[in-house]
């Protein structure tokens, strides 16, 4: 998966226009950015890039840098 797609994704997850997350962004900010989203996220990263990341680690994720990190982007 390309990084452009990942973060579409991750703005699906997060109900945010398309094209509209920066890497800078403050996960916390986001309304969405819930147990729900940890959950969704584990299983994107899981089928997307074959890792294992557990929702309660995911929700130690400050900003976006940090979910691009954990992928190697």
């Amino acid at each position: 998966m390309k990084k452009d797609s990942f973060l579409n994704s991750i703005e699906e997850i997060l109900s945010i226009p398309k094209n509209s997350l920066l890497e800078d962004d403050i996960l916390e900010h986001f309304q969405d950015w819930d147990s729900i989203a940890f959950f969704e996220l584990s299983v994107l990263i899981d089928k997307e890039f074959n890792l294992k990341v557990k929702p309660e680690d995911i929700k130690k994720f400050i900003s976006v840098r940090d979910i691009l990190k954990s992928v190697g982007f």
